[in-house]
């Protein structure tokens, strides 16, 4: 088997209005790849490098130009993306694995696969020698940049942000490490499981941007679809809505697994005299309870000034 240590050198937007979002967010256009080719005695054995000639973001941002050294001209030069990409899977041979320093240029390369129609079905298994390094030799978790890696291990300099120079100082990293297949397989970090969102950063179940014909009917619209707990189940109804100016309201709820939540809604008229919801829920804590206490005292001092305010008036009209 082959190892492929490669390293990838990209253009980005020169705006953020420039960046492309559909059909993907596309942050970084490959303008050159550059690898080196290591035989199972982990022996170089051969190098590639080839320039990209982008059709996305086809003008050179400024600091990408400076730190790479590649201008407009430099780029005219290339072949289209997917011409090159074929060219680095032959040099790689029938059976590899990539080696890269760090995790960028792997989701930088599966981006423009995905932006080019190439498919990645075959990807082969890619290992961090980033995350190798500081496992193995310096024993930290922290990101140790490429050329640092260099120095610590008296290895010769190349050139940094060229392609085939950083994928040479990778290599050469590479030669102090342990990468047998047992190592490189205990490297590759468990799958994370997918943890549910801290519940101030989700919406209610009902929603942002639900629309009701009425501010009367606001409140028992969002009463009517509940909120949902982080444990999954549906809290129980609002202890009471406090209003807060003309349109804000708040309240406090309670999930029968005990978790106690603050929520709060807010709404404004559409030009199609629609009402917009807003609903957010928080955690509730010291200073949340505090605040729908001291509010809730409030609302039932307003509560009770306007009962009795009304029975005077009732007095006063027999």
């Amino acid at each position: 088997m082959n190892y492929i240590v490669f390293d990838l050198e990209w253009n980005q937007p020169r705006t953020k209005s420039e960046k492309i979002t559909d059909p993907i967010p596309f942050s970084g256009e490959i303008i050159q790849i550059g690898a080196v080719k290591m035989d199972e005695a982990f022996q170089i054995t051969d190098t590639f490098e080839i320039m990209v000639t982008p059709i996305y973001y086809t003008t050179m941002n400024s600091a990408v130009e400076q730190l790479t050294g590649i201008d407009d001209e430099d780029l005219k030069e290339g072949v289209p993306f997917v011409e090159a990409y074929q060219a680095f899977l032959r040099f790689c041979g029938e059976e590899f694995c990539f080696l890269t320093w760090g995790g960028d240029d792997i989701r930088i390369l599966t981006a423009n696969l995905k932006i080019h129609h190439v498919s990645t079905e075959n990807f082969p298994k890619c290992y961090n020698l980033q995350r190798i390094f500081g496992k193995q030799i310096a024993k930290t978790k922290k990101q140790i940049a490429l050329e640092k890696a260099v120095e610590l291990l008296g290895e010769p300099p190349y050139r940094a942000h060229n392609a085939l120079n950083d994928a040479m100082s990778s290599a050469l990293v590479s030669k102090h490490l342990d990468l047998t297949q047992e190592a490189l397989h205990a490297d590759v970090p468990a799958p994370k499981k997918k943890r549910r969102p801290p519940f101030s950063k989700r919406r209610a179940k009902l929603a942002c941007g639900t629309t009701v014909a009425s501010a009367k009917d606001a409140l028992p619209h969002v009463e009517s679809a509940g909120f949902v707990c982080a444990c999954g189940r549906k809290k129980s109804a609002p202890l009471g809505w406090i209003r807060l100016g003309k349109a804000k309201v708040i309240t406090a709820v309670t999930c029968p697994c005990g978790k106690e939540y603050y929520a709060w809604v807010r709404w404004k008229q559409t030009p199609q005299n629609e009402i917009h919801l807003d609903i957010h829920v928080k955690k509730m804590n010291q200073e949340l309870r505090a605040l729908y206490h001291k509010n809730n005292k409030i609302d039932d001092a307003i509560r009770e000034y306007a009962q009795l305010r009304k029975a005077r008036k009732g007095e006063e009209t027999r």
